[in-house]
């Protein structure tokens, strides 16, 4: 076995500044996929005290477009956010859980970076959903949506 002494060096520096977000904002979730078709990742993030979520497409110039934002409901308390193609039209489609409304939403793309809420599914009452994962739990080439619900001690599987 050959030992090497090489280190990597990672270098960070901020892309998104804090100036962009609402003030007391709060994102707290993040996630990534290309949300418009150019091949380049772009950001969603949940903006927790504003209840929205806000995309963000990637300029390819290190920088990003301002924020387009879409609501999760008064009081959402959006906690958790996936990206996946839902309705399998080929678009990214974003997935979101509301803590305080005991639910999660689903965004359709329509791959040019717009987003439109098209249901909210409940999670049950007192739920408080937290978390959220994707995958294809029941093995039918779709995507399913796993959610961990902290007021309940449950977790729920929403399949397609």
């Amino acid at each position: 076995m050959l030992k090497t002494n090489k280190r990597c060096q990672l270098g960070f520096k901020t892309l998104i500044d804090d100036a962009v977000f609402q003030h007391n904002s709060r994102p707290c979730s993040l996630a990534d996929g290309d949300f418009n078709h150019d091949n380049l990742l772009d950001i969603v993030v949940i903006n927790f005290d504003t209840n929205t979520i806000g995309i963000f497409l990637n300029n390819g110039n290190e920088l990003f477009a301002p924020q387009i934002t879409n609501t999760t409901g008064d009081q959402s308390s959006s906690m958790s956010v996936v990206v996946g193609d839902f309705n399998n039209d080929g678009y990214l489609d974003i997935s979101v859980t509301n803590y305080d409304l005991h639910n999660i939403d689903i965004f359709l793309g329509y791959g040019n970076g717009n987003f439109t809420k098209q249901s909210s599914y409940s999670t049950g009452l007192h739920s408080n959903p937290y978390a959220i994962a994707l995958n294809d739990f029941n093995k039918d080439v779709y995507l399913d949506i796993g959610v961990a619900n902290s007021g309940t001690n449950t977790i729920d599987i929403f399949l397609d």
